[in-house]
């Protein structure tokens, strides 16, 4: 994946900011992590093949290599396996890299920042603030299921996906919490208790 410098030169791509509306899109990082487990890696499930020869070639197979497993099949990884491969071997990923260093919030002076917990009512927002009549504002929904989640409550994690987290050891939720000390901060997310207490 290239970023705008790499493709378009860094004058270049400082001209075309200063001509831009600049909008970041942001989410939970803990809540990007255990989405990119899922759908990467199939949610810890067993797989006789994988989603697609892509898939085998730049997740599968690093990660099974990375962590001294065979790569035949069938493919299964679990969630600590996983941010064992994502966070010490490949932290490089778009998937799963901090905000903070992907978007480089410290060097672009973004106009916007819109949270996907919130996109529908955020891009509402934006539609008005820059007078635009008409954009597609639905929603993919791949956070899994919101019930008992107060809708007030957007910045923390869900429920859900603390039982992900509730797996690793503590030197796991110790760098887990480290890699994404800046995107949590920044961004005025929360982490709950339990994993600031696992993590020490």
């Amino acid at each position: 994946m290239y970023s705008n410098r790499e493709v378009l030169g860094k004058n270049a791509t400082v001209r075309r900011l200063k001509s831009s509306v600049t909008v970041m899109t942001a989410r939970h990082p803990l809540a990007r992590l255990v989405s990119a487990f899922r759908d990467k890696f199939a949610d810890g499930r067993k797989l006789d093949k994988p989603q697609s020869k892509a898939h085998f070639i730049y997740f599968w197979s690093p990660a099974l290599k990375a962590l001294y497993r065979n790569t035949n099949m069938p493919l299964q990884i679990n969630f600590t396996q996983f941010v064992t491969f994502a966070l010490l071997h490949k932290p490089h990923e778009p998937h799963w890299e901090p905000f903070t260093k992907l978007c480089s919030p410290c060097d672009i002076s973004y106009q916007y920042i819109i949270f996907l917990d919130t996109l529908t009512e955020d891009l509402q927002f934006l539609m008005s603030a820059l007078n635009i009549s008409t954009i597609n504002s639905k929603t993919r929904d791949n956070r899994g299921p919101r019930e008992g989640v107060d809708p007030s409550d957007d910045l923390t994690l869900d429920p859900d996906l603390l039982q992900y987290y509730l797996q690793l050891p503590p030197y796991l939720m110790a760098k887990v919490l480290y890699t994404y000390t800046l995107d949590i901060k920044l961004l005025g997310y929360q982490v709950p208790e339990v994993l600031n207490a696992i993590a020490t």
